[in-house]
């Protein structure tokens, strides 16, 4: 699997974003350097990816 060639970079809390290793929605929580902490749409436990894996919205 291949990165996306244009990475999203989420700016604001909340929004939604598309996590391409992972094949997941998530909402924006916040970010460490290169890390970018992921939460589901209806709540539960967050989970990290790199910035390099984003995308706006599903494919």
């Amino acid at each position: 699997m291949q990165p996306p060639e244009l990475p999203y970079e989420p700016r604001r809390r909340g929004e939604l974003i598309y996590d391409v290793l992972n094949q997941r929605t998530g909402a924006f929580m916040d970010r460490n350097r290169q890390l970018v902490y992921l939460r589901p749409e209806r709540g539960g436990a967050e989970w990290e990816v790199d910035v390099k894996w984003l995308t706006k919205s599903a494919p």
